[in-house]
């Protein structure tokens, strides 16, 4: 199963518990603080409220109002596919960049620059 069906399917689950509410965090986030975080839930009014990835065009984080009723579309150029849905659907959006979340780990130059702007973290790894 994808990691979209996997959402898309957890969602549904999370409704059926009677959650009014889903907070979504990709894994790959290295610099996540809990402020961002909050930063997050504090921003969001109605609908759904995206993180912006900063580099692919993806969609790092997202708090939806439940229940879903669209698909969510991960993968390359997630957040335009996120808007285009919603709007299809008439979910009220919005689109954030979030320092800590819009940065994330796709490949070997996202590490070197973490690497590069970073080095008090990687002391802490020590």
């Amino acid at each position: 199963m994808s990691l979209k069906e996997n959402i898309n399917q957890t969602a549904d689950w999370l409704w059926e518990q009677g959650a009014k509410k889903m907070l979504y965090l990709s894994i790959d986030l290295p610099l996540a603080l809990k402020d961002d975080v909050l930063d997050l839930i504090n921003q969001h009014r109605n609908g759904l409220t995206l993180v912006i990835a900063n580099k692919d065009g993806g969609t790092n984080a997202l708090i939806l109002d439940m229940p879903r009723s669209f698909p969510f579309q991960f993968g390359e150029n997630s957040l335009e596919k996120h808007l285009a849905e919603a709007k299809k659907f008439g979910v009220e959006t919005q689109a954030l960049n979030i320092h800590g979340l819009s940065f994330d780990l796709d490949d070997i130059d996202d590490w070197n620059h973490l690497i590069a702007t970073n080095k008090s973290l990687l002391n802490k790894l020590d």
